[in-house]
């Protein structure tokens, strides 16, 4: 280990650490809940089984990401040295990147192994079994998100509605939680059971803290 990389090491903060173990938790998880992910190129592996087992790894990536989004915003902290405004829209571009490149290997994966474009996926659907209901809080999620992101950008032409874009990332990542939890195994396993808990529990607080704190700001 040479000095360069020692004087980093002594520089990081615990906050550091803490976003490092963060973004390796989905990762490790997956790995161990997976297993081989050679297998799924083999012939006896199902059509479009690699794309849906890469779709729930993004998945994973993207739930951390946005409940980072919600935190900063909500809690208005820096998650490391150099945070500035620029790069939490930069952070909030690329968790709607993950959002739909999770959404897009999903379809993908489904149109495989059905032979057909899996378009009604991307409609929610509250009327059919339990993976449909599940599905259908994930795609409206998806849909909010990407009407936030477009108040984002208009916020300079109607600052009200970039307001009212914020707050609807709240519903955003409710859903988004939901989805995920309910949905995929990994959520409900090692180390992500424990990561959900406080992304639940801190999302909630958050939200609570940001309402007393606007009401006291009324005052």
């Amino acid at each position: 280990m040479n000095t360069s990389t020692i004087h980093v090491i002594n520089r990081l903060e615990f906050k550091d650490f803490l976003l490092i173990a963060l973004l390796l938790i989905p990762g490790i998880t997956h790995i161990l809940h997976t297993g081989d992910w050679v297998a799924y190129f083999r012939d006896n592996s199902l059509d479009g089984q690699f794309l849906y087992i890469l779709s729930k790894l993004i998945g994973l990536y993207a739930i951390v990401l946005l409940w980072l989004q919600l935190m900063s915003g909500l809690l208005r902290i820096r998650l490391f040295d150099g945070w500035s405004p620029l790069i939490h829209r930069n952070l909030g571009l690329v968790t709607l990147s993950l959002v739909v490149l999770h959404v897009t290997l999903f379809v993908a994966g489904v149109s495989i192994r059905n032979g057909h474009f899996a378009y009604k996926l991307l409609l929610p659907n509250f009327f059919g079994h339990y993976f449909q209901k599940i599905v259908a809080l994930g795609v409206i999620a998806l849909w909010l998100l990407i009407i936030a992101t477009v108040f984002a950008v208009i916020r300079n032409r109607l600052p009200i509605v970039w307001k009212w874009g914020h707050w609807m990332m709240l519903v955003v990542f409710a859903l988004g939680f939901m989805h995920s939890y309910l949905i995929g195994s990994e959520a409900r396993s090692g180390g992500m059971l424990y990561l959900y808990y406080v992304m639940g529990i801190s999302g909630m607080i958050a939200w609570l803290s940001r309402i007393f704190m606007n009401k006291k700001a009324t005052c």
